[in-house]
């Protein structure tokens, strides 16, 4: 285990902050990098590029320009590397990050934008002159450079009070210039800044004055300019009201980088009566999926193991490129149809939920904004708003013992050292009414075969994480498997094509996500959502997973 010291926030008297001091292998690494050693180097950029990328993109909003500043953050480090002591260097390298990244945004030409706006605001008789784009480029150069980032952020690139708070690194924001919430939750400790209220209630003062000498000379720009800050103030309007559903759902932003900051569960009795979950973010709504099963029983990722929750039912709620922060990983609310949310799993940023409900009943799924949340009701009667449940696939009977299909996730082996080599992976259509896909495991030179932990995850989309890099990719299907070996790689071993696509009856692609630290994944993209089985095989050692066909 790593020994933790204290060290003094640069800027700020009398605050620490606490970091972990390097294991010696990192440590060797960095003094070859102190030694001028460009192959270590190479090795901290493969550690900390996928951290520090999300760590950019979710400043930056935009993945070319993420890359940019982490591409400049590690040539910077590069250059200060003789300054780094005996810490580990993640801590060090997410300031320059952040500093980069924020730099980046402030040089995005945001007040040209601002005042080109105005210029095009009436195409027509309503044109915005020269002079008045002067005044209002001259009312701009009043301010501060955090004030001017303040306004140009909010107010002309719609980025929400959190989100304008996290570019700017501030805390807190109270006013905006009116009583706005904003508490912005991130994964390491916020810095203390000085109190920002007064300076963006001037910058929002000052900008008021710009608007009215611009609307002295043109009554349209008022209409434009105040428009954004009503809808803001306003609370949304209700959503409209969606029927209950007895199938899987899926949805989101894809590539959007989000924290669950919260789980709501409540009991709401009017007609029709549903248990209602919350799932409140920081960010956005990421890309998700919901899936629906006959059993509360899941699978644990990534040890494999199985976890049963209470009830006889269950949904499970996959979440793409997003973390959590500060939210109980098990709760049991026992309502009439929720009884028990835990958290299945949280790795590379994929994030899974487990739901036991008391019995399989359709759902409704809601995404609302201002704050950012994704709704999930539960049916605890029936009601003629409801659609129909989808018939089950039936469970094909075998001729050998092979074991019977099931509508859940399925997972085993355990994690051994040293890591299994993969050598082969095989689709192929059984007569016997399935799609077969086979993992070929080897042991090293030396070392005795074992299976290696495994997880195969059932989800209502064909959209992936890729590992490390943390990009979204869509295979070929509607519904998918997300198939993770932990304790196995197939880097060297493997020589075969990593993206299959055998256009089966209902096996479209199967594609590797990641091999990484010795965890290797792979993704599968189905046309319909089918039950599986999984078969353990030894001689050669062998995971097997067969997927229902029609």
């Amino acid at each position: 285990m790593g020994v933790f010291k204290s060290s003094p926030v640069r800027g700020v008297p009398g605050v620490y902050t606490i970091g972990m001091l390097m294991d010696p292998a990192l440590g060797r690494v960095i003094e070859r990098c102190r030694d001028g050693d460009r192959d270590a180097f190479e090795e901290v950029v493969d550690r900390y590029g996928l951290q520090l990328l999300r760590t950019a993109r979710l400043i930056l909003r935009d993945q070319a320009l993420a890359e940019d500043a982490v591409q400049e953050t590690f040539l910077r480090a590069w250059q200060r590397i003789g300054s780094l002591r005996d810490e580990d260097p993640g801590p060090w390298l997410n300031r320059i990050a952040m500093n980069e990244s924020i730099s980046a945004y402030r040089r995005r030409h945001r007040f040209q934008a601002l005042t080109e706006r105005f210029g095009r605001l009436g195409g027509g008789k309503h044109q915005v002159s020269s002079e008045a784009r002067l005044d209002l480029a001259h009312a701009l150069d009043q301010l501060s450079a955090e004030q001017r980032a303040a306004v140009a952020l909010h107010y002309y690139q719609d980025l929400s009070v959190e989100d304008t708070a996290k570019a700017l690194r501030i805390p807190e924001i109270r006013e905006f210039p009116r009583r706005l919430r904003g508490r912005i939750r991130e994964g390491i400790a916020p810095r203390a800044r000085p109190r920002m209220a007064p300076q963006l209630a001037l910058a929002g003062a000052l900008v008021l004055v710009a608007v009215a000498v611009l609307a002295v000379r043109n009554p349209q720009v008022i209409t434009v300019v105040v428009s954004p800050i009503k809808n803001l103030l306003q609370p949304s309007p209700s959503p409209t009201p969606q029927p209950f559903i007895c199938g899987d759902r899926s949805g989101g932003t894809t590539g959007l980088s989000a924290q669950l900051t919260a789980i709501r569960v409540a009991h709401h009795a009017e007609a029709p009566g549903f248990d209602r979950m919350v799932f409140d973010f920081a960010g956005g709504i990421p890309s998700y999926d919901l899936t629906r099963q006959e059993s509360s029983t899941f699978v644990k990722d990534a040890s494999g193991q199985p976890i049963t929750l209470d009830g006889s039912a269950g949904i499970k709620l996959i979440f793409r490129d997003a973390d959590v922060q500060g939210v109980a990983a098990d709760q049991k609310p026992n309502l009439p149809a929720v009884r028990e949310i835990a958290q299945l799993g949280n790795f590379e940023r994929v994030l899974d939920y487990g739901i036991g409900l008391t019995s399989s009943q359709c759902v409704r799924v809601l995404e609302l904004s201002s704050p950012s949340r994704l709704v999930v009701d539960v049916m605890t009667s029936t009601s003629a708003s409801a659609s129909p449940a989808p018939t089950p696939l039936p469970t094909v009977p075998e001729a050998t013992d092979l074991g019977p299909f099931s509508c859940q996730d399925r997972g085993g082996g355990s994690e051994t050292s040293p890591a299994m080599r993969l050598t082969d992976v095989r689709v192929a259509h059984q007569a016997a009414g399935y799609d077969r896909i086979v993992f070929e495991f080897a042991p090293p030179a030396g070392a005795a075969a074992h299976l290696p932990a495994y997880t195969v995850s059932r989800q209502a989309s064909a959209k992936f994480v890729k590992d490390p890099s943390g990009m979204e990719v869509t295979m070929r299907g509607s519904s998918g498997l997300r198939i993770v070996f932990h304790g196995a790689s197939g880097a060297d071993s493997y020589t075969k094509s990593r993206d299959l696509t055998p256009g089966l009856p209902v096996v479209q692609e199967v594609e590797q996500l990641g091999d990484f630290e010795a965890v290797l994944s792979w993704g599968a993209g189905l046309s319909r959502a089918s039950c599986i089985r999984t078969l353990e095989l030894s001689n050669p050692t062998r995971v097997v997973i067969d997927v229902q066909t029609p």
